[in-house]
């Protein structure tokens, strides 16, 4: 069997003239009919065809899984990105064209998405318009081969696999009714959205705090855990506090750092989105920041949607390959593992 690169008539050669590295892989050879209208199917040694197929798919898969770019000519920052399979939010409008990729070899993880389950300008759903969405969204990602996370959380919490798509619902949209609920967490909800309910306020009030606690009650008994988006700290944690923890902080750039021990002693897992442009001085003194927190106890409790400007910064300053790989969603998949596998127990 032998790989020929440069040779200039097969069907790489569109690929290779473009700067895409291309190879043609040959079992065979020339041969007495080749390019002849004698060269029919009849000339196929299955058991040939089957050698190549699997040196191909072996082959890929061993590129594909290398812990390190396999030439200096690769992005390496751009690389972890695309490696780690990242975490994003997006709602039921996007038919999750950004997030994934059809690629059967290679084992990189999947995105973690969370999906919004209002469409539009929605500000609340009926149960019958949740339903809905909720099974257009399994449909869509059945067609697309895209895992439903809570199969994993609820169906088996013990898988080492935790990505694709895990649903969110906001809280004014939530049914009334505990049977409608834990149906509706049997199709693949998994969180609720607190921040309308809270982001107007500098501090919770008695009637919020009440509306919290029968709220936690009531998505306790069917394992729904909060999130919240962009909110103050000091509001985060006191939400967290009506919850006894396992909450999803979804945090913006202004983050404040020292404050992180403080979620992570109320079992809570900070996600901090770092986008946008910024000068590359700013870029280090958060990566500076990130590295302090990578020797806390924080380290496994925090992770980050960012760009590859970030990862570069990360890689600057000696974070490892694995480090940044779970701070781009490895910490994530496991804090939820252990959410869900503490619920089991």
């Amino acid at each position: 069997m032998k790989f020929w690169g440069l040779y200039p008539g097969s069907d790489h050669a569109s690929f290779r003239n473009n700067g895409i590295p291309s190879y043609v892989v040959g079992a065979r050879g020339k041969h007495p009919n080749y390019h002849t209208p004698n060269d029919t199917a009849g000339g196929i040694k299955p058991d040939v065809m089957k050698a190549v197929g699997e040196l191909i798919y072996h082959l890929t898969e061993t590129l594909a899984d290398h812990p390190e770019p396999l030439t200096g000519e690769v992005d390496k920052a751009r690389w972890l990105l695309h490696r780690s399979g990242g975490v994003e939010f997006t709602n039921v409008d996007s038919q999750f064209n950004r997030s994934f990729k059809t690629v059967k070899v290679v084992k990189y993880p999947a995105p973690v998405v969370f999906l919004n389950l209002l469409r539009g300008n929605d500000k609340t759903l009926r149960l019958e318009d949740v339903l809905h969405n909720l099974e257009t969204a399994r449909e869509t990602a059945e067609k697309r081969s895209i895992p439903f996370m809570a199969d994993s959380l609820q169906k088996d919490y013990k898988a080492d696999v935790f990505t694709g798509i895990t649903a969110v619902l906001p809280a004014n949209s939530l049914p009334n009714s505990a049977e409608a609920l834990k149906g509706l967490t049997r199709l693949g909800l998994s969180f609720v959205d607190l921040t309308e309910l809270v982001s107007s306020r500098s501090s919770l009030n008695k009637k919020t705090k009440l509306k919290l606690e029968k709220l936690a009650e009531r998505c306790h008994e069917s394992s729904l855990r909060p999130i919240l988006s962009f909110v103050d700290e000091d509001i985060a944690l006191q939400t967290s506090k009506q919850w006894q923890g396992q909450l999803l902080y979804r945090a913006n750039s202004g983050f404040d750092w020292d404050r992180l021990g403080d979620f992570t002693s109320d079992r809570c897992f900070v996600l901090i989105q770092i986008d946008g442009d910024r000068e590359n001085a700013e870029y280090a003194a958060i990566a500076d920041k990130i590295k302090q927190a990578l020797t806390s106890d924080s380290r496994n409790h925090f992770g980050l949607i960012t760009s590859q400007t970030l990862v570069q910064a990360l890689l600057d300053i000696d974070i490892s390959n694995d480090d940044i790989i779970d701070l781009l969603q490895g910490n994530l998949r496991r804090e939820l593992k252990r959410w869900w596998a503490a619920a089991e127990d």
